[in-house]
């Protein structure tokens, strides 16, 4: 996932995201990474792998900045997107790698 850097009166520390299972209501993915903010310049973007999502499935994804106090942001980001699905490439994939997704 890639979105734009937030902006606090103090600094960005990290972000919380999450990644809601439309269908289940579970969350396949919960999150928090750092904002980068120890670099000089601090990036513009961010991209983030977001681990452990099923193939062909439909998610809200929700992104909230944190200060250095753990602050949470009282905007967020939230988008709605859907995994690629599994694509199988020989018959003689191992079911293990296809059933998690890999």
């Amino acid at each position: 996932m890639t979105f734009p850097q937030a902006k606090d009166i103090v600094l960005v520390h990290s972000y919380h995201i999450t990644a809601k299972n439309k269908e289940t209501g579970e969350l396949d993915a919960d999150f928090t990474e750092f904002s980068e903010f120890y670099h000089d310049p601090v990036p513009k973007n961010l991209e983030f792998p977001v681990a452990g999502l099923k193939p062909g499935t439909d998610y809200e994804i929700k992104v909230q900045g944190l200060d250095s106090y753990n602050n949470s942001s009282k905007k967020l980001l939230l988008a709605d997107g859907q995994t690629k699905a599994l694509e199988m490439v020989s018959a003689q994939a191992s079911p293990f790698l296809v059933t998690t997704g890999e």
